[in-house]
């Protein structure tokens, strides 16, 4: 089952990277098996669906990222307890300023394109995968 959340993923990063959106039904799916793969108490669950809510629809308002990269977030919210929430902030932001130093030195360098929005989708999962490697693991990672 994780190595279709895996599969899923990639998917997303591959249509925010080319189509800049992301769809509400990769969300969707990507809810449910993370409620599905999730090894939380529904309880922490919630916990945790609530700060990334928070979060991510913050970040929404304050106009950093689209409402696509709203929704990944909190759809990857099972996948984590409350106390790894600001690890995984953190974790996204690193994967984002990554992205960000690629962008750059691919338009300023390599090809020059006129696109000034970021596939912050990417960084999302980019973070999201680099926390629950590192703080928690799945059992795709073992």
């Amino acid at each position: 089952m994780e190595c279709i959340l895996i599969l899923t993923l990639l998917v997303i990063c591959i249509e925010d990277i080319v189509k800049r959106t992301i769809t509400n039904k990769s969300v969707f799916f990507v809810f449910i098996i993370s409620c599905i793969v999730s090894l939380h108490e529904v309880n922490i669950i919630i916990k945790s669906f609530l700060i990334l809510t928070v979060i991510s629809l913050t970040v929404y308002k304050l106009n950093l990222w689209a409402g696509g990269d709203s929704k990944l977030l909190i759809s990857l919210s099972p996948l984590f307890s409350p106390e790894q929430c600001m690890d995984v902030i953190v974790s996204i932001l690193l994967c984002g300023g990554v992205l960000s130093v690629f962008y750059m030195v691919k338009n300023r360098f390599i090809y020059s394109s006129n696109v000034t929005n970021l596939p912050y989708g990417v960084a999302i999962i980019g973070g999201t995968n680099l926390s629950l490697y590192f703080f928690q693991g799945l059992a795709v990672y073992l």
